[in-house]
């Protein structure tokens, strides 16, 4: 093993006094409500704590199974160092983070430490999860970077010396510093929970003098053939390098070099088990015990590996192929991969995928006989994962709410969950926020994504609870709809009413006798009711007693279908004139007409109409539609969603502004 010299370690509370680690005594009863002391990590978690690296959660957690993300890493590096003092600059060095982000000081102090530079994009990417690979060197730069050079051959079947970040991680493993090692893996790509920082952490503050114990890392030996070269390296961890390998029972034609490579071309068939032992440098030992079989035929030559994980941009990625028959070793090698993956000769398929793609990638599998067989394979890469959805949608006590989290990126399917939630709320696996408000107030909800992979990415999100439909507090629009009731009057109501939104009907009074009970659905569901005149005609040519006449006429239909006589009057096409506005409020009806005219009518494409209908939406903004327009009626699920995405409320014109005054014209534009 090679001897490590150990730099810029810090004392952290009483662990370290003069350099000498002191042993730790974590205190008898646990300073988490999740954490026992009978837990296997339970003197690393109460270290963290009572060296004041991590307090937990307010709730009195430590959440130990819960992944670091690279914010909270670098607050955690941060407060092992003491927290020295740092004043962080006002433009952050980052391109994904500002000043008022969590834990800004800590990150760009990471910047400014060589710590952690990065991404060659200027982000630092806060909300990633951190690695062992990469962990493995933010670990190495913390302690100093020790004068340490790894060995040649790697003792994990995972990494090899070609292996990005693989000084930095057989620097871990030899120091004593990694756990979960003993499967002959390092994990590189595995997420760094709590309960493992805290580990991490611990080891660094407390270096082991004495070299971990000496054993076979080698679980297992290739097949051979008769007549056919055969070749196999031994490889082991712990002890005091250099090793001295021996071995008995090998097969008739090979042998064992004192570097541990098994070599030679077999001369017969044989079945049995090769015992080796390796001894390190102060003649410590350690055997085992390992099946061979040599046969005196070949099996065709096959890969067995049929499909392949997708990866993630940013994230490394890692996956082995298979193969089987033919003489081994096998060599492999591949054209068609994603940009920034690259195969090993051994068939292992690792990197950082740089760009999105789905790529159809070729294998080619070549035998020690130069046999060789190929297959294409596609794998996907898809952008980080991150949540879309920016705002929610404020609501009511005691009104149902609904609203849907969206995330984009990483490997479907996706898991949800969410902290912060108003009472009455909750959140399913889908990402379905759903219930009934029971209290009033403000909340900051921190919605988390977790993707088929484990990729965590999470947003917090602002959600208003008003005491009553209260546009002071929420955020509120008012869609309305002239015309009606016509062909698609229940298709709009059905589409409002599943999304627990509200809007304002003004109905023609012909069409509402014509059709009492289509008017009467629209008032059943919650939907304000106004006229449009009796018919829909110019009224300002009419004179005052006409038009009275037939809004007295239109209001008591409304009144009929309804059960409630109208309060609102808009005119046709928006014509008035001093004698309508008056017909209007003498019989109780305000005279309205709207902020923003959506132009429906001349719309055939509904996606069309969805955009720039949401693109001109504003607080408090009155916008006109119509309910015979075949594109508004498929375009509203669109635009209901979109507004509600961006934080609307969408309520009647009343309960929006209020009772409004008769004899007066409103949003005159």
């Amino acid at each position: 093993m090679s001897r490590l010299v150990w730099t810029g370690l810090l004392a952290i509370g009483l662990v370290l006094v003069g350099g000498v680690a002191q042993a730790y005594t974590p205190p008898a009863n646990s300073p988490f409500s999740d954490v026992t002391v009978n837990d296997p990590y339970y003197t690393e978690i109460a270290w963290m704590w009572e060296s004041g690296i991590s307090t937990g959660w307010a709730d009195g957690t430590y959440r130990p199974t819960q992944q670091v993300d690279r914010d909270a890493m670098a607050a955690f590096f941060y407060r092992y160092k003491q927290s020295p003092p740092y004043t962080a600059p006002t433009t952050s060095p980052f391109t994904d983070i500002t000043a008022s982000t969590q834990f800004y000081k800590e990150m760009a102090w990471m910047k400014q430490t060589g710590i952690s530079t990065g991404w060659d994009d200027g982000t630092y990417r806060p909300w990633d999860t951190t690695y062992r690979d990469a962990m493995s060197a933010f670990m190495y730069r913390v302690a100093g970077q020790p004068d340490y050079t790894p060995p040649a051959v790697s003792p994990f079947s995972d990494i090899g010396p070609s292996t990005q970040f693989y000084k930095e991680m057989m620097w871990m493993a030899e120091s004593g510093i990694a756990n979960n090692i003993d499967d002959g893996t390092f994990d590189p790509w595995q997420p760094v929970t709590r309960e493992m920082m805290a580990v991490f952490m611990y080891r660094l503050a407390n270096p082991s003098s004495a070299p971990a114990e000496l054993r076979v890392t080698t679980s297992s030996l290739p097949s051979g053939v008769v007549d056919h070269a055969y070749s196999a390296q031994l490889t082991a961890f712990g002890g005091t390098t250099p090793y001295q390998w021996s071995a008995s029972g090998l097969p008739a034609g090979l042998t064992l070099s004192p570097e541990g490579l098994i070599s030679g071309t077999p001369t017969g068939p044989a079945t049995g088990s090769v015992n080796v032992t390796v001894t390190d440098a102060n003649s410590v030992s350690a055997s085992a015990t390992l099946p061979l079989t040599v046969t005196d035929s070949v099996d065709p030559l096959a890969i067995t590996t049929t499909s392949l994980p997708g990866g993630v941009v940013g994230s490394p990625y890692s996956a082995n192929l298979g193969a089987e028959g033919g003489v081994q070793p096998y060599t492999w090698s591949a054209t068609g991969l994603p940009a920034g993956l690259q195969i090993s000769a051994q068939g292992q398929i690792s990197g950082t995928p740089t760009a999105a793609s789905t790529s159809r990638v070729t294998f080619t599998l070549t035998d020690a006989t130069s046999t060789a067989v190929q297959t294409v394979l596609t794998i996907s890469i898809t952008t980080p994962l991150t949540v879309v959805t920016n705002a929610l949608p404020n609501s009511v006590v005691a009104i149902p709410y609904g609203a849907n989290v969206v995330a984009q990126g990483g490997v479907t399917p996706y898991s949800w969950t969410a902290t912060g939630l108003p009472s009455g709320l909750s959140i399913s696996s889908s990402g379905q926020i759903s219930g009934t408000p029971t209290s009033a107030g403000t909340s900051s909800v921190n919605v988390r994504v977790t993707d088929n992979t484990g990729a965590q990415a999470s947003r917090t999100l602002s959600l208003t609870i008003a005491a009553s439909d209260d546009c002071d507090v929420l955020k509120c629009i008012a869609l309305t709809f002239d015309d009606g009731p016509a062909a698609n009057n229940d298709s709009l109501v059905n589409t409002l009413t599943k999304a627990n939104a509200k809007a304002t009907f003004f109905d023609v009074g012909a069409q509402v006798s014509a059709n009492p009970s289509a008017t009467g659905r629209k008032a059943a569901a919650g939907m304000e009711i106004g006229i449009h005149g009796w018919n829909h005609i110019d009224y300002t040519a009419m004179g005052y007693g006409y038009s009275y006449y037939d809004f007295d006429a239109a209001a008591t239909a409304v009144r009929d279908a309804t059960g409630t006589w109208p309060t609102l009057f808009r005119p046709p096409y928006g014509y008035y004139s001093t004698d309508v506005i008056n017909a209007a409020g003498d019989l109780g009806m305000a005279t309205i007409l709207w902020t923003d005219n959506t132009w429906d009518y001349e719309y055939t494409d509904a996606n069309s109409l969805r955009w720039d209908t949401v693109d001109m939406a504003s607080r408090n903004a009155v916008l006109l539609m119509h309910d015979d327009v075949a594109a508004t009626n498929n375009a509203l699920p669109g635009i209901v969603s979109d507004l509600q995405a961006e934080g609307y409320t969408l309520v009647t014109i009343t309960q929006m502004l209020g009772r409004l005054d008769t004899h007066v014209l409103h949003f005159d534009p």
